[in-house]
């Protein structure tokens, strides 16, 4: 019973990350500081607000609720949104090309002005995609909740990014008050905060292939009052209250081709136990199967050795 339940939660642990375990990117750049990883697989729309003096206030509409309102006529509101929102058009994977004619550019504020989101094939995770991530676009068309006029249409799009994968918002005018708007991935926040103070890398001699790359940080939790330097590098994690943050990759420098930043993975899985007791029941069940086959060839041992002294005897 133990072995078989062993075996069978060992194979079942594989199942329990595909619903339970959560893993996002944290990117950073030399000196960044960051609180929050970025889920790649889902997207966000956010409005910010700087106007409150000790912190920024942020509104996020989920992706569902934006994929949502594609081609319906009621708008997307809420008391926390400055504006409603109608979702014009969506694109789960998307390109940008430089506006080549103003007929064909519905955007009429914003980045989408310059730029053309062009809808491709989303990442299948197999074959020429396999390493590929789904890069969303949307059209967008904003309304004052004062008057209900129209504020203008925003071309949002996860490619309107920096060198180091960060989205840049785009500034959204609401009845004199600005806003930042911009698609990003689903954020998630953590207690603690992580600052890259150095990031260096090695390659195979006479190849360009990194052989081995490094992150030097200094992690934060003031509510634990933790605050150290920590090297992680490539299968040396750090693991801290159920999260696991590896070294998955690097940012380069387009002008001179140096690593300018880094790639961290963050992983929270609540069933990481759950092998490991699964190997211990496996353990537990050999060695309680070889002690029982251990005790009962003894006792057989005996019992012929006892048998033979009797016939001994008996011939004496």
């Amino acid at each position: 019973v133990l072995l078989t339940s062993g075996i069978a939660l060992i194979m079942m642990a594989e199942l329990f990350p595909a619903g339970s375990a959560v893993e996002a990117q944290l990117n950073m750049g030399n000196g960044a500081t960051a609180n929050f990883a970025s889920d790649i697989g889902t997207c966000e729309l956010s409005v910010l607000d700087h106007a409150p003096a000790d912190h920024d206030k942020v509104t996020v509409v989920p992706n569902r609720i934006l994929t949502d309102n594609v081609g319906k006529s009621e708008k997307i509101d809420d008391p926390d949104l400055p504006f409603t929102i109608q979702v014009l058009k969506w694109m789960q994977n998307s390109k940008l090309d430089p506006v080549a004619s103003a007929d064909k550019n519905p955007a009429t504020e914003g980045f989408g002005k310059l730029r053309l989101a062009e809808s491709i094939p989303a990442a299948t995770g197999v074959g020429e995609l396999a390493e590929e991530t789904d890069y969303p676009s949307a059209c967008v068309e904003l309304f004052s909740k004062k008057t209900g006029k129209s504020i203008g249409t925003y071309l949002l799009s996860q490619r309107f990014e920096d060198q180091h994968h960060r989205i840049i918002d785009q500034e959204v005018d609401v009845d004199g008050h600005p806003y930042d708007l911009a698609l990003r991935f689903k954020r998630i926040y953590h207690p603690f905060t992580v600052t890259l103070k150095d990031f260096s890398m090695s390659h195979y001699v006479g190849t360009n292939t990194a052989k081995n790359y490094k992150s030097i940080v200094v992690f934060k939790d003031p509510q634990h009052h933790v605050d150290r330097e920590v090297p992680i590098w490539m299968n040396n994690p750090l693991r801290y209250a159920g999260t696991t943050l590896y070294q998955q990759s690097f940012h380069v420098d387009d002008t001179t081709g140096t690593p300018n930043g880094t790639v961290l993975q963050t992983v929270a899985n609540p069933s990481w136990m759950t092998p490991y007791v699964g190997c211990m029941l496996v353990a537990i069940g050999m060695l309680a199967h070889f002690g029982t086959m251990l005790v009962r060839f003894l006792r057989r041992r005996a019992r012929s050795e006892e048998h033979t002294s009797e016939l001994q005897s008996h011939h004496d």
